[in-house]
């Protein structure tokens, strides 16, 4: 019975995430266990990792942008209250898919605000990039979406050059 309790820890947090509403899932306010329980931090990661995924495919699910939105700002929430690890325990930045549904929902402003943090908290991110080329479009601020370009354009570049 004993090994089961890390499992259930697990499936609990999940629950919580799902009743919880739009503020942190608990599993990302509970203290490290302690380091000489192996198998109690792996599901306590695992948990913190599942939380992120919750959120992401809540948003998914919420049938639009406008409705998404809680949901990828509590993924993001979620996603940096993670401690780092390698590999990450969720494979890409949230923080673009916040982007692009403000971005697709007219918020333009916000998603180039959203975009330069994620390209602040990971660096020539192709997606981010991507986005921060085209926010300013949309708010017409022409000299900031050419810099965009080419800033995006550099980056691909680099990464094209890299992988040859």
């Amino acid at each position: 019975m004993k090994a089961l309790i890390p499992f259930l820890c697990v499936v609990a947090a999940s629950a919580q995430h799902h009743a919880g509403g739009p503020e942190k899932p608990a599993v990302l306010k509970s203290p490290t266990p302690d380091p000489k329980l192996l198998m109690m931090q792996a599901f306590w990661r695992y948990a913190r990792g599942v939380a992120v995924a919750a959120s992401a495919f809540d948003a998914r699910l919420a049938g639009g942008d406008q409705a998404a939105l809680p949901h990828w700002r509590k993924a993001v929430d979620a996603q940096h209250a993670l401690s780092y690890d390698e590999p990450p325990p969720w494979y890409y930045p949230v923080r673009e898919s916040l982007g692009g549904a403000l971005l697709r929902n007219g918020n333009a402003a916000e998603a180039e605000a959203v975009f330069r943090e994620a390209l602040r908290r990971n660096p020539r991110n192709g997606r981010a990039l991507f986005g921060l080329m085209e926010s300013p479009k949309v708010q017409r601020k022409r000299v900031d979406a050419v810099a965009g370009f080419g800033i995006s354009l550099m980056a691909w570049l680099v990464a094209r050059k890299a992988a040859q």
